[in-house]
């Protein structure tokens, strides 16, 4: 008997086999053999298998088990002797209950038990006159259609194929394979159901069908074929109905939002026109007022002839970046010294402004209500005057606004020069020489680290001496080949070059070079350099 290797419930046995010296197994899902090399199991193929078949059957024989995979019957001998026409006639039996194999017969029980004897290489020949007939096709309604126009109308989505080879051996045992060669690469595996099921999508194909009946003998290919026309929605014309709709809705669309654009356009340019109109009357009212505040901040600068009657060779640099300034120059007096000074005001602009004033105004007041004032003195009685206005107590949140400051108080003997600063230097060239002051790192009012007074510097004066006091503005300023800063390195190096000219030649010099460095760069601070010689 058999052994059977699936029931009702799934496998039932697994069949461990010695054949020729290595060991295989047969399971439900295939045949392996044990590889000594690799010490596993690999999968076991012979060209009659097909891929993904299983055994049904297995008959122990010794040196040459036989099994049933599909509806062909192999035997694993090591010599190969079976024909393929010896086992092409246990094909001809609906149930095989025993095989055996000796060397001149194949031994069979069969059903009802039934002993055959069959014998071996008599070198039967078996005619190849296998036909295959197309008895129709139809679609999924039952529609039969002319094999030499066939052509299915929109919407078939199935397409039958009922085809039948005559089989005088054996009932149902021709298998058929079909390939439509438009969409399959291969041929379909041989089944027995002599109905083909296709499901393509519309379109122009070629099926090829061909059977095989049980000796193996395969006939030559039937060919068919048939078009599935594309349902409405998938035909050009359909296609172009929609293109002109979309069509049709883009241009309305487009037109009925051109209008309504146009519209808003117009309303939008009124109010527009209106807003800027009210913006140019604000603009107007602000720059007159800022206008009004640099007159007012000119005239709280000194007049030239204070410079004049203290000076006879000096020039004075006052460049804003806007309408007014965050710089200031000062000059005042008292019975003993003559004060001078260039400060820089945290911001430009109107902010800076504000600032300016307050320190002019501070200045006076200073001058006026003390007597025998040294430079940094001066400078602190300013501090206090800032913090004060400001309510600058070191609090988080307050205002941190000061201004740096190079602050001189000449005697008026002209022996002496003092100097007192706010990170602004002093620059002095005496005998092609120049000397740098440096000022203190604190500025004028509230400060984290902050000494109790500002450093006062006393400097001998030689008649010929030339001073520069200066904001950080010229060197700050972007410009050159480059777009880089100018620098207080080579702002020096220009004063070193030419302040032995006359000051209204390096006044000129000075306005120049820094118009050719801007170029076409907007001025970024406020400028203003004092230059006297004494």
């Amino acid at each position: 008997m058999p052994t059977e290797l699936f029931g009702p419930g799934g496998p039932i046995k697994y069949i461990v086999e010695n054949i020729n010296d290595t060991i295989f197994l047969i399971t439900e899902s295939g045949i392996s053999f044990f590889d000594d090399n690799s010490d596993s199991f690999n999968s076991y193929n012979r060209p009659e298998i097909n891929p993904g078949s299983k055994p049904k059957s297995v008959f122990s024989q010794p040196d040459a088990p036989w099994y049933r995979q599909g509806d062909e019957w192999i035997m694993m001998s090591a010599d190969e002797s079976v024909s393929g026409g010896d086992k092409a006639l246990l094909k001809v039996f609906n149930e095989i209950l025993s095989v055996n194999l000796t060397r001149d017969y194949l031994w069979v029980i069969a059903e009802e038990n039934k002993l055959f004897r069959i014998a071996r290489n008599n070198n039967m020949q078996i005619k190849n006159d296998l036909d295959l007939y197309v008895r129709g096709i139809s679609n999924e309604d039952g529609q039969k259609f002319d094999l030499t126009d066939i052509v299915f109308t929109r919407g078939d989505n199935a397409v039958f194929v009922d085809l039948a080879s005559p089989a005088y051996l054996k009932q149902n045992s021709i298998q058929y394979q079909y390939r439509l060669e438009e969409i399959m690469n291969d041929w379909s595996r041989w089944s027995n159901a002599s109905t083909i099921t296709l499901m393509p999508p519309p379109g122009s194909y070629t099926l090829k069908v061909r059977a095989k009946d049980i000796w193996g003998n395969i006939c030559e290919p039937r060919v068919l074929a048939f078009t599935i026309k594309p349902p409405f929605t998938k035909t050009t014309f359909f296609y172009l109905i929609i293109l002109v709709l979309i069509f049709f809705i883009v241009f309305t669309v487009v037109r009925f939002r051109e209008a309504s654009l146009r519209k808003d356009k117009m309303i939008l340019e009124e109010k527009v026109k209106e807003r800027t109109a009210e913006i140019e009357a604000q603009k107007q009212e602000i720059t007159s007022s800022i206008e009004y505040a640099s007159r007012i901040q000119m005239a709280m600068l000194p007049a030239d002839e204070l410079f004049n009657n203290s000076f006879s060779d000096h020039f004075v640099i006052f460049k804003p970046r806007n309408i007014v300034s965050g710089d200031f120059y000062w000059i005042g007096e008292d019975e003993h010294r003559i004060f001078f000074t260039v400060a820089d005001c945290t911001g430009h602009g109107v902010p800076g402004a504000f600032m300016s004033t307050l320190g002019i105004s501070a200045l006076n007041e200073i001058i006026t209500n003390n007597k025998g004032l040294k430079a940094n003195t001066v400078l602190g009685f300013l501090r206090d005057k800032v913090k004060t206005s400001l309510n600058q107590t070191g609090k988080d949140g307050e205002a941190s606004d000061g201004m740096d400051i190079a602050f001189c108080a000449l005697h008026k003997n002209r022996k002496i020069l003092e100097f007192s600063g706010a990170y602004n230097p002093l620059i002095l060239f005496r005998n092609g020489e120049m000397l740098e002051y440096k000022a203190d790192r604190m500025p004028i009012g509230i400060h984290y680290v902050e000494k109790d007074s500002f450093t006062n510097t006393e400097i001998s004066i030689k008649k010929g001496d030339i001073l520069y006091l200066f904001s950080d503005g010229f060197a700050d300023q972007f410009g050159g080949d480059t777009g880089t800063k100018y620098k207080i390195s080579k702002l020096k190096k220009l004063l070193a070059g030419m302040h032995n000219k006359p000051m209204s030649e390096q006044c000129l010099a000075i306005e120049n070079e820094f118009e050719r460095w801007r170029g076409s760069n907007e001025q970024v601070d406020d400028v203003t350099i004092i230059g006297i010689r004494i």
